[in-house]
């Protein structure tokens, strides 16, 4: 099983949360940059369960204006099995 969540405060979490309880990997596609999306976050304790579930994640990367149109091709490699490849400038982490 595979979530993709960017971790967004609510149901992108709750998702992201029970995935993970039943074993999924967890991939997170990030807007903007993680400090850019951490101070968009407004609850107590939202950025410790952010970064919390960030560390959780097999794959993180932020997605760029060019990134969004080529989603497809990234699919196709993460089905592939690939574990990093570009996206627009920016690069993914893969854990290890």
């Amino acid at each position: 099983m595979l979530v993709l969540s960017p971790l967004a405060e609510g149901a992108d979490r709750f998702v992201a949360r029970v995935g993970l309880e039943w074993g999924a990997r967890l991939i997170v596609p990030l807007p903007m940059p993680v400090a850019s999306c951490e101070g968009d976050f407004e609850e107590p304790g939202s950025v410790d369960e952010f970064r919390a579930l960030l560390k959780k994640a097999e794959l993180s990367f932020v997605l760029s204006p060019d990134s969004i149109l080529n989603l497809s091709a990234a699919r196709a490699r993460l089905a592939s099995g690939a574990v990093s490849w570009p996206v627009g400038t920016q690069s993914v982490r893969a854990r290890s």
